[in-house]
């Protein structure tokens, strides 16, 4: 695996670790908010932090395969 690999995968990894609390602190903001124009700009968050959550969950769904993929080409080397 070369080295840019390990790094977008720590940094997906990383991303992802992110989107959780705006995710939660939105929603819990969201259950105790009383303002419509506020409630409307937390649902707001709470659907931008969902959509990056999926393009994370792709992204690393689509390097899994990868990784599968160029592990399934490889010879086996015989002892």
């Amino acid at each position: 695996m070369k080295t840019t690999e390990c790094d977008l995968k720590e940094r997906m990894h990383v991303l992802a670790n992110k989107l959780l609390p705006i995710t939660v602190f939105s929603q819990l903001a969201v259950r105790h908010c009383q303002d419509p124009q506020i409630l409307n700009h937390l649902r707001k968050i709470q659907m931008a932090a969902e959509e990056a959550r999926v393009i994370v969950a792709e992204i690393q769904s689509l390097d899994r395969r990868e990784t599968t993929l160029s592990m399934s080409q490889e010879p086996i080397s015989r002892m």
